[in-house]
């Protein structure tokens, strides 16, 4: 008699979710970890590499103490790596050296800048690219649809920041139609609509920008869903039940590609959280991608720090988010 396979016993869901938040946890320690020790890593004394430029107005030992208090350095490795773990619990990010403030003063005024362009970009790649995708696998046979996929592989193929630099050129400077830099007018406009107005508009080729970099993205992964989707027995019930339009593309196709379509939103948001970088440099837009790229320009180290920290953890959140909801959906069937 031939045995019976032996099958694995599946993970219970608690497990699981506590694994990943494990997972989680440690890679955030490392983070932490990684961004301490940076400051460690500079080559001499530390703080003299801060305060370079300042080097020879440091010769008091009273000011040095003051300052090695104030960026962790007073103390060995290992006790000042629990005090920056200790003050960032408390939200303390640090001290600025160009700014000679905290850093959450600092950073806080252009955080909403950086979220207006990552979410509204999140919206409409997500509003438009699945769908149009569908739209191209559903007339995969079309003669329209390669020259449109075509296309769209060339925009893909076109960095970033070459983008920018363009749609700069052309909206900006040559049609006159968006402003060149900046998040709103220099008197901002009296009433509250119209502020809101003069805001979209200098968002318009920041947001341009960035939903031109992840739109084929979202396109191929909705058109690859779309021809799965299509080959299934499902999809003849649904002909036969004369289903048709909106709730074919919804209800059918964009429903199944629902766990692919959370992963692959996961993914474009932390690579928006990286692009927004040289978007918000070549815009002139007032955003964490400018203040960290003044940052390292004025080698503040603090503020450095303190934008690519929390910025980090935002990134291992979106992800672990991602897998436990894909983790629901997969145990829900």
């Amino acid at each position: 008699m031939t045995p019976a396979p032996v099958t694995a016993a599946p993970i219970p869901a608690a497990a699981q979710v506590l694994g990943r938040l494990a997972e989680y946890a440690l890679t955030l320690g490392l983070l932490i970890l990684l961004n301490y020790t940076a400051l460690w890593a500079l080559p001499g004394d530390p703080l003299m590499v801060l305060y370079d430029d300042l080097a020879t107005g440091l010769n008091d030992a009273a000011t040095q103490d003051r300052l090695r208090e104030m960026h962790g350095l007073g103390h060995g490795y290992l006790e000042g790596l629990i005090r920056y773990a200790g003050r960032l619990a408390q939200g303390d990010l640090g001290h600025s050296i160009f700014h000679a403030r905290p850093v959450a003063e600092v950073i806080l005024p252009v955080l909403p800048w950086t979220a207006l362009l990552v979410v509204s970009t999140a919206i409409l790649s997500l509003a438009l690219g699945p769908l149009l995708g569908i739209e191209l696998a559903l007339r995969d046979r079309h003669r329209a649809s390669k020259p449109v996929l075509a296309g769209l592989a060339v925009l893909d193929g076109i960095p970033g920041f070459v983008k920018a630099i363009a749609i700069l050129l052309v909206f900006s400077v040559w049609l006159g139609w968006l402003p060149v830099s900046g998040a709103e007018s220099l008197i901002p406009a009296g009433t509250a609509p119209a502020r809101a107005l003069d805001i979209a508009h200098h968002a318009a080729a920041p947001i341009l920008t960035l939903v031109a970099s992840d739109l084929a993205r979202f396109v191929y992964f909705g058109r690859a869903a779309g021809l799965r989707v299509i080959r299934r027995p499902m999809m003849a019930v649904a002909q036969g039940k004369s289903i048709r339009g909106a709730p074919l593309r919804l209800r059918y196709i964009l429903a199944n590609a629902t766990p692919e379509l959370i992963a692959r939103t996961a993914m474009m948001l932390n690579g928006l959280l990286i692009g927004t970088v040289f978007v918000e440099t070549v815009f002139a837009y007032p955003g964490l991608g400018s203040l960290l790229f003044e940052a390292v320009y004025t080698r503040d180290q603090a503020l450095a720090q303190a934008i690519l920290l929390p910025v980090g953890a935002l990134v291992l959140t979106i992800n672990l988010l991602a897998d436990l909801a894909i983790l629901a959906m997969v145990r829900r069937g």
